[in-house]
């Protein structure tokens, strides 16, 4: 048996009482504290469980916004039928797979769905998330919802007369809310609240809010003397929302909108040339029209020409309400139209174009051949023309299936070709060119006769409506580039050209013409045929289109109106542009 140390002993009973005196004091100091310290002591618990929710959910919009026709879309709330579930608790409303098909603008945190842990505030609540749903907010309400989000938008929820995008809430302990006559007067009701073990109303969990309205607090007058509030949040805003999510938008700007850009007057059927639309100018006689959206010929700077035929949802405020008559933007020029032979054995012997309209050419052309052979049949290839003013202020692209021949009895024809080409004149002009092969005889006659006259006629009919919308004004939903139509993110796109990359350039090359674009601290810097420039939001915070060009571009090396911009890099509070090429030499 080993031999006992008395000091030893007696130094452990010391740490045992010391470690007993300070666990009483620690527990006396607690016990003792005030419940304004307590209360820090669990904010700053739900500061940090609140900092983590709001980082998962920016990042969600941000990855969501990468593939989303709706990037800087929020997702729902985790509907009430999924709690308690262990197969859908945390995901996020609408969800057919559970059946949850609306989208409530108040519930749960989904936190299965934005990628995060289960989250509860100091005690032991699941955290609480409001959003604005449905076509005027920034999440679904259900599958068929239709979005609008773009810098211009604003918060749709208000947290202590701010006005935020989503409010992510702790909402702490229940607890009787008894409000006085200035809490009444601020927005409390009365209420017991309850919750066992879970509450179908957020009323039993959130004080002094109207979700109907989106109107939060988390802090009301007389709070301290008579509790009537204990919920703390963090808010969402629509800048953080934008911060997130212009970097995406700026990479879809150039991999999906420039290549329409790029393609729209380069393509064969056009040409070839690398030929831009003139932009809608910015500002017209000092009053902003952003309802037009046609490009301009004295302007190589301003926005994208987007301007449509067809009205419809997508293209409200941009389309051409007098298409179909003689007031419409796109018409043909009377007094253009020719038809000139190409191949063929026979020759024209008249075209009489003189039934067309501003709105079809309409020609009749009668051909013929003297044969001396015993094979009565004969052949013309024509070429029918015609001009269309406007087409060069707009993006347009050639329908095929518009045009169409028909040919008199005892002759046929055989549809061919369509192209175009954009002009140098002053009204933005396009001239179409459609062949067509005629083939005409005299049946029943040939064979025995030498010398014999055949001939035939066919008339050509080509509709304005030849040039039809291109995809980037009026796409589908299977467009990759749809959300920047649907977003009209087009109202806060800059657009500058190269002088002679548009349609009255006299060389189509910006590099022999030396009016290329160039940008100081981009890639590329210079020799630029066109460029794009995502202005984001207006750092002024003002309603926006405007005919203030400063709440698109914030440096005035970028207003001047000359051809050389500045990239202002890194960001800053005052600085928010960015810049996308579209094709360099």
């Amino acid at each position: 048996m080993p031999l006992r140390n008395p000091r030893r002993e007696h130094g452990a009973a010391l740490l045992a009482m010391v470690a007993v005196l300070v666990m009483g004091a620690a527990w006396a100091l607690l016990t003792a504290l005030t419940p304004h310290n307590r209360t820090a002591g669990e904010r700053q618990h739900n500061a940090k469980v609140l900092a983590r929710a709001k980082e998962a959910l920016l990042g969600d919009i941000a990855l969501l916004a990468v593939t989303d026709n709706y990037p800087g879309r929020l997702r729902c709330p985790e509907p009430l039928g999924h709690v308690g579930n262990a197969s859908y608790e945390g995901i996020a409303a609408p969800y057919p797979t559970s059946g949850q098909n609306t989208c409530s603008s108040i519930g749960r945190l989904p936190w299965r769905t934005i990628g995060v842990e289960r989250l509860h505030d100091a005690d032991g609540e699941p955290l609480w998330y409001a959003v604005t749903t449905g076509a005027a907010g920034w999440a679904f309400q259900n599958a068929s919802t239709v979005l609008s989000i773009n810098p211009n938008k604003a918060g749709t929820l208000t947290v202590n007369a701010d006005t935020v995008v989503a409010v992510i809430i702790a909402p702490g302990k229940a607890f009787t809310v008894n409000p006085n006559a200035a809490q009444l007067a601020a927005g409390c009701t009365a209420r017991v609240q309850s919750r066992s073990p879970v509450a179908s109303d957020y009323r039993d969990y959130i004080e002094c809010g109207d979700a109907a309205t989106g109107v939060f607090r988390s802090s009301v007058v007389d709070n301290a003397s008579n509790p009537v509030v204990n919920d703390q949040v963090v808010v969402i805003t629509a800048a953080e929302v934008m911060a997130a999510i212009e970097p995406v938008v700026a990479k879809r700007l150039a991999n999906e909108v420039v290549p329409q850009l790029q393609a729209a007057y380069s393509g064969a059927s056009w040409g070839g040339q690398i030929i831009f639309p003139y932009p809608a100018r910015f500002e017209n006689g000092g009053v902003f029209n952003p309802d037009t959206y046609q490009g301009n010929t004295l302007a190589s700077q301003g926005l994208l020409p987007v301007t449509a035929q067809t009205c419809n949802a997508l293209t409200a405020g941009r389309c051409d309400p007098n298409f179909g008559t003689a007031s419409a933007f796109v018409l043909w020029t009377l007094g253009t139209f020719s038809v000139v032979k190409n191949s063929g054995t026979a020759d024209i012997t008249s075209a009489d174009c003189s039934s067309s309209t501003v709105s079809q050419i309409r020609c009749v052309i009668n051909y013929s051949q003297l044969l001396c052979a015993l094979v009565c049949a004969v052949n013309v290839e024509v070429g029918v023309r015609g001009n269309a003013r406007n087409v060069g202020r707009t993006f347009k692209t050639l329908n095929a299936a518009a045009p169409s021949v028909v040919a008199v009895p005892n002759s046929t024809a055989t549809a061919g070709g369509l192209t175009a080409a954009l002009l140098t004149d002053a009204a933005a002009s396009a001239r179409v060119t459609y062949t067509a092969t005629l083939q005409g005889g005299l049946a029943g006659l040939c064979g025995s006769f030498i010398g014999v006259l055949c001939s035939g006629s066919a008339t050509v009919t080509i509709p304005i409506t030849v040039f039809q919308d291109h995809a980037l004004v009026n796409p589908s939903t299977s467009d990759a580039f749809y959300w920047f139509a649907a977003n009209k993110w087009h109202e806060v796109t800059y657009y500058a050209a190269a002088p002679s990359h548009l349609p009255g350039g006299a060389v189509h090359n910006c590099s022999s013409a030396a009016d290329c674009l160039s940008l100081s601290g981009g890639t590329p810097s210079a020799n630029i045929r066109a460029m794009l420039v995502l202005a984001g939001r207006s750092l002024s915070n003002a309603p926006r289109p405007n005919a203030t060009l400063t709440d698109f571009l914030e440096d005035a090396a970028n207003r001047d109106g000359d051809r050389s911009f500045v990239w202002g890099q890194p960001r800053r509070a005052s600085y928010n542009d960015r810049f996308v090429s579209a094709g360099n030499y």
